[in-house]
């Protein structure tokens, strides 16, 4: 019997990492799982509970990679996809499981879970000898390992990621700017409203010559003097890195650096004598600080409408019953929900489709009923004389009744084709830097065409660069070799 147990506890362990050997990143990788399957096997003849642990951590982790690869193709940066995880609120993160988790993987759990009682029955056939030598062979073995794929999960979660380290360090040159004087600068408009988008994916939007009018609103404005759009691509699939990418001086190529010593528009406008307001229906922070919380934290206020729904429509109640100071100079960033998974709780009574009946239908209507914002938005300030309009997304998004989402790796092109608008109530030239142009804008410049055309700065050298990333910094990308999903 004890042959067969042990037998049977190789064939277990196998079963258990295998998505380890067929998910390996490199030759490194490979050797380790095997060191991880040694490990494990001796561990189960020294101490039954600590192997219990370390089993259990191991097949959450190949539970996870399975996932992973069946719903985004890729299992191999886990690191990346943790960052994702302890940055994003627990609302997302509950809309995350009600959205993606399907049949499947409810099948892999249950699987995994006849695996680990299997494993558990098994070793109790197995004799241990719990001396001394048996617990300093298996300690070394985790000292070889600790550092590497995937133990290094467990550091990962109690060091701060370089993201974090990147909010610290930029935490003391925002207390520089609390005292900032303000300074004249040369500004026509006395209302500048940013509306950040959420996972627009421009290709389903009318105003880019998509077929279905989903954004009449943006139609109807393009008729008119000073309306202009451009062609331009997200510096990334993710959020927490393309948002800043777009409002701060970080770029593809120096992302956390950049990030750490760089104010955003929000400050440069504060210091051209504007109240700026950040307002936002997405949830503040996760478990650990984002790096969309550090820039909101620039403005003269900022608020978080927090709501069940997480729907956009939020933003008109908070503004009908706050009533914006005249005196001065206002500045609006309004962080949108826009079209994030999942679809059909981005809108309510402002929709194409009465009954969404797939996935294509639901975007579409997450997209009109964004166009419904900006429109409402749009007239709350239509007193003012002098207002510049301004919305971009921070990523584009795949959008079929097969798969939909973002932040796939290497990805595709949907999930960098953005919109980008501008609207300016008076003449200004400056909106026409890019005529000239025929190469893509890249989002990395968005903060810097904001300077250029507010006329808080006359630098107009924008990128035109291809390269983007997806997932993190560390995935560096070319645009161009990116393929539509379709």
């Amino acid at each position: 019997m004890k042959y067969f147990a042990h037998t049977f506890l190789s064939i277990f362990l196998i079963l258990m990492l295998l998505p380890q050997y067929i998910f390996f990143h490199s030759l490194a990788d490979f050797v380790t799982i095997i060191f991880i399957t040694i490990f494990l096997f001796l561990l189960a003849f020294v101490n039954r509970i600590i192997f219990a642990l370390f089993f259990i951590f191991f097949l959450i982790i190949s539970v996870i990679k399975v996932h992973l690869y069946l719903h985004w193709g890729d299992a191999i940066d886990l690191i990346s996809r943790l960052n994702v995880f302890l940055q994003s609120p627990k609302s997302e993160t509950e809309e995350y499981l009600r959205t993606y988790m399907y049949n499947s993987d409810y099948l892999l759990i249950i699987s995994a879970t006849v695996l680990f009682f299997l494993v558990i029955k098994t070793i109790t056939y197995i004799e241990q000898k719990q001396s001394l030598k048996s617990y300093l062979l298996i300690v070394v073995f985790f000292a070889i390992l600790q550092n590497q794929k995937p133990l290094n999960l467990v550091t990962y979660y109690f060091i701060s990621s370089e993201t974090s380290q990147a909010i610290s360090k930029r935490k003391e040159l925002l207390l520089k700017e609390k005292d900032l004087e303000v300074k004249q600068c040369k500004i026509d408009y006395d209302t500048v409203l940013i509306i950040q988008g959420e996972s627009a994916n421009k290709n389903h939007m009318s105003i880019y010559n998509y077929s279905i009018e989903t954004t009449p609103f943006l139609n109807g404005l393009s008729k008119m003097d000073n309306f202009y759009k451009y062609d331009i691509i997200a510096p990334s699939n993710q959020t927490r890195y393309s948002v800043p990418m777009m409002l701060t001086d970080a770029n593809v190529n120096s992302w956390y650096k950049q990030f750490s010593n760089s104010v955003s528009i929000v400050t440069k406008l504060k210091r051209c004598g504007f109240q700026t307001q950040w307002i936002s229906t997405q949830g503040r922070r996760g478990l650990h600080e984002d790096s969309i919380t550090s820039i909101a934290e620039e403005a003269s206020s900022m608020h978080f409408l927090d709501n069940k729904t997480k729907q956009d429509e939020e933003i008109l109640e908070y503004l009908r019953i706050n009533n914006e100071n005249q005196k001065n100079k206002q500045a609006y960033i309004f962080h949108i929900m826009g079209s994030h998974f999942r679809y059909s709780s981005r809108y309510t009574e402002h929709r194409l489709y009465n009954k969404a009946n797939n996935i294509t239908n639901e975007y579409d209507n997450s997209i009109f009923s964004t166009d419904f914002l900006l429109k409402k938005i749009f007239k709350h300030f239509s007193n003012n004389k002098k207002i510049l309009l301004i919305y971009f997304s921070d990523h584009g998004e795949v959008v079929s009744n097969n798969k939909s989402g973002h932040g796939y790796y290497p990805g595709y092109k949907d999930e960098y084709d953005i919109p980008f608008i501008m609207y300016s109530t008076i003449s200004n030239n400056r909106l026409k830097f890019s005529e000239k142009k025929r190469t893509k804008l890249n989002g990395e410049s968005i903060n810097k065409i904001l300077e250029y055309v507010i006329g808080i700065s006359n630098d107009n050298n924008f990128s035109y660069s291809s390269e983007v990333f997806s997932l993190s910094p560390k995935n560096k990308i070319n645009y161009e070799d990116l393929d539509f999903y379709h």
